[in-house]
């Protein structure tokens, strides 16, 4: 899966085609993929390597080179027959395979060879690597032509187009190849739907080829410096990729940790303000624990903290209560008062009631006395006072209990 993303987008394919007696003609197609699919972005025809520049080419794409013409040599032999320097002298006789790149094609049972001097060729090597292009393959003949013949409008035994002639056989494979100078097609060709000049066919064919170098793996010339170029490149492309990859990865840890950090940070937040509730419940708590204390303690001095039931004690004090008596105050526990000591907080007379009244007559308030030391409660009573008010006309009093 990795590996689609080692291929070369966009490349362009040169086809030099040599004569003898005229400058070499020119012709370069830049391809691009897109998708699936492949896509002409430029097409150029001119007489030399720096006509290549501008209008579509750039040199940061690499080249792939194709030499026809009349300074190839083609041959042609059966399938099966091997090519080595031994043999070369069959192709080319007194010749030295060392001096030329060399390309076979097989189809059906024969093979096709194409031979150019490795001097024509370096030439234009040279070239191109001088004018700031990448060449990583060369193609010899129209043998490129072959991948890309089923996508295009040929349906005749006899293939025509820009100086080349192809003939097939019964069984669809090439059975003779000629370069004839001067001819062309007799009809627009077309790729697909896609109308192309017979003379973009082949830089076209090269150029797909190197753009399909992953599933095609096409046939072309050994050349040292070319095959040494095709693996750097491919090599960087791959480098590339790995580091791109590896940048993704860290950028992907680096993203899952700030929304990992955003996630912990806001918990933390929560966590902070939970304790902080927490910890204001519990000082919140404390000093309610605090003010409980301190209530109970004011209830303690004040004697009720015990179980008395003192509205009970009151009601069954005024159901003694002669009909000729007056209460005019009743107190519960009393403030206590002692002369000479610094008062540092309130205290209480425990378990004790002060009733104070108005009475005509003393006798009537010691009968009620009388009375109120009937009931189990009581464990004393004293009258504290008795003074007769003439601005009232009335005695006063005032009775201790103690419960």
């Amino acid at each position: 899966m990795i590996s689609r993303f080692y291929r070369f987008e966009q490349v362009t394919g040169l086809t030099v085609t040599l004569y003898k007696e005229r400058p070499a003609g020119f012709a370069a197609c830049s391809v691009r993929r897109q998708g699936d699919t492949l896509e002409i972005t430029g097409e150029k025809t001119g007489g030399g390597i720096p006509d290549l520049k501008g209008n579509g080419f750039d040199s940061k794409y690499p080249v792939c080179l194709n030499l026809t013409g009349k300074g190839i040599l083609y041959r042609e032999m059966p399938a099966e027959q091997e090519i080595n320097a031994s043999s070369f002298g069959s192709i080319l006789p007194g010749a030295i395979l060392s001096d030329f790149y060399l390309q076979s094609f097989v189809s059906g049972t024969k093979k096709f060879v194409a031979v150019v001097r490795k001097s024509d060729a370096d030439k234009w090597i040279t070239e191109l690597a001088d004018a700031g292009f990448m060449v990583l393959l060369l193609i010899i003949g129209p043998f490129a032509f072959e991948p890309v013949r089923h996508q295009m409008n040929f349906y005749d035994r006899e293939i025509v187009f820009y100086e080349n002639r192809i003939t097939l056989g019964n069984d669809d494979a090439w059975e003779t190849f000629a370069f004839q100078q001067d001819l062309h097609a007799s009809f627009k060709i077309k790729i697909g739907v896609r109308e192309i000049h017979e003379r973009f066919l082949l830089p076209y064919a090269a150029a797909m080829q190197l753009i399909m170098l992953e599933k095609i793996h096409p046939e072309h010339a050994a050349v040292p410096v070319l095959d040494n170029n095709l693996l750097r490149a491919r090599k960087d492309r791959k480098l590339k990729v790995w580091v791109v990859m590896v940048l993704l990865f860290f950028f992907l840890v680096l993203l899952v940790n700030a929304f990992l950090f955003s996630w912990l940070y806001k918990s933390n937040e929560r966590l902070a303000e939970s304790l902080q509730v927490s910890a204001q419940n519990i000082s919140n708590n404390q000093d309610l624990a605090v003010k409980l204390k301190e209530k109970q303690a004011l209830l303690q001095d004040m004697g009720w903290d015990d179980d008395a039931n003192r509205a009970v004690m009151i009601d069954r004090l005024f159901s003694l209560l002669p009909g000729n008596v007056i209460i005019t105050e009743i107190v519960l526990n009393p403030l206590t008062s002692t002369p000479g000591k610094i008062d540092k907080g309130l205290e209480f007379d425990n378990r004790k009631i002060n009733v104070y009244g108005l009475s005509g007559q003393v006798t009537v308030v010691n009968e009620w006395i009388a009375r109120i030391k009937t009931l189990k409660w009581v464990k004393g009573i004293e009258l504290k006072t008795y003074t007769y008010n003439s601005a009232i006309q009335n005695g006063q009093f005032s009775i201790m209990i103690n419960y």
